[in-house]
């Protein structure tokens, strides 16, 4: 896993990245079957990376405690691409930049696998009651395995993703 100025900020992003997360993603709705409480209408999950807009087709979170904090691990998929935010610092909206509490990275493929040396999440609005979360993130990521490509993941919204 990548060390980004001492800190390991690969290996949680990887390891939601192996936890077939999509295979438990809730399914985005259609307009038909608007009235289903499982998932709001409205969930949707986009970015745009390196110029290019990328849109989820399956996004969810993942809600544990690991030591002794509420993490939440967030995952946005477009097959075989796979985002992943984990974030565990304070529940409640905020801009929050990478570092122990925030870490982030992109799957492309077995090869092309990146993690956030910068970056930022905005949590705009957070519903207990609901267990959904909405806000905005920006990273600058790079591979793990070729330090020589980077990533720009910027104008990254999530909105009313729900956690179980």
């Amino acid at each position: 896993a990548a060390k980004v100025t001492g800190v390991d900020y690969a290996a949680p992003c990887l390891q939601a990245m192996n936890n077939k997360a999509t295979e438990d993603a809730p399914q985005r709705k259609s307009d038909s079957a608007a009235n289903d409480e499982d998932v709001p209408a409205t969930q949707h999950t986009e970015a745009i990376i390196d110029g290019e807009k990328w849109v989820a087709i399956t996004e969810g979170i993942n809600v544990f405690e690991q030591h002794s904090k509420k993490v939440f691990s967030f995952y946005a998929t477009n097959t075989p691409q796979i985002l992943t935010i984990n974030y565990s610092g304070p529940w409640k909206p905020g801009e929050y930049k990478t570092g122990t509490d925030l870490q982030m990275g992109f799957r492309v493929s077995e090869q092309k696998i990146f993690s956030a040396e910068t970056g930022k999440l905005i949590i705009t609005k957070l519903d207990t009651a609901a267990k959904t979360i909405s806000g905005t993130f920006s990273f600058s990521l790079i591979n793990i395995r070729n330090k020589e490509q980077h990533m720009q993941i910027t104008n990254g919204e999530f909105f009313n993703v729900r956690w179980r």
